[in-house]
């Protein structure tokens, strides 16, 4: 127990050490291209991708607040805020057929990698994904699975 709880805190510090950078780049991606986020985004035809970005970054500054400061969150509540916000990524990366500023300016500002968003957002993105939806199983797992939470619920 002791080795799960050691790795679901580092792997919820981290997460929410990525969502601040993310929702960071987004807002300053906001802030510097306003015009050019003015045209309306191909998923959702009733909103412009500056409303979007907008509201991403929100999401994601609001969940790494609430993992980083929220005493009163169970370690479940935060992998599962983890995946949630991960599943809506990957579900906006999917519609938008791959195209994603989720990192703003910031995937601009390398000379030496001008394809910086293209390859580290994915990787970012299964991180998330595969960390919280692991863990997840892994406590489900220690906890007695589908067998133990269907026999309680039986005897009640």
């Amino acid at each position: 127990m002791g080795k799960l709880s050691k790795w679901e805190k580092w792997f919820i510090l981290t997460a929410s050490c990525i969502l601040m950078v993310s929702a960071g780049a987004k807002m300053l991606n906001v802030v510097a291209n306003e015009q050019t986020l003015s045209r309306f985004s191909s998923l959702f035809p009733f909103l412009t991708v500056l409303q979007i970005s907008t509201l991403a970054g929100v999401l994601e500054f609001s969940v790494a607040v609430v993992l980083m400061f929220n005493s009163k969150t169970s370690r479940s509540q935060e992998l599962g805020l983890i995946a949630w916000l991960g599943t809506l990524f990957l579900i906006y990366r999917l519609g938008n057929e791959g195209e994603c500023g989720c990192f703003g300016n910031l995937s601009g500002q390398s000379s030496e990698n001008p394809q910086f968003s293209f390859i580290v957002t994915p990787i970012l993105l299964a991180y998330l994904l595969i960390g919280s939806y692991g863990l997840l199983w892994l406590r489900w797992r220690r906890n007695g699975g589908v067998r133990r939470n269907y026999t309680k619920s039986r005897n009640a």
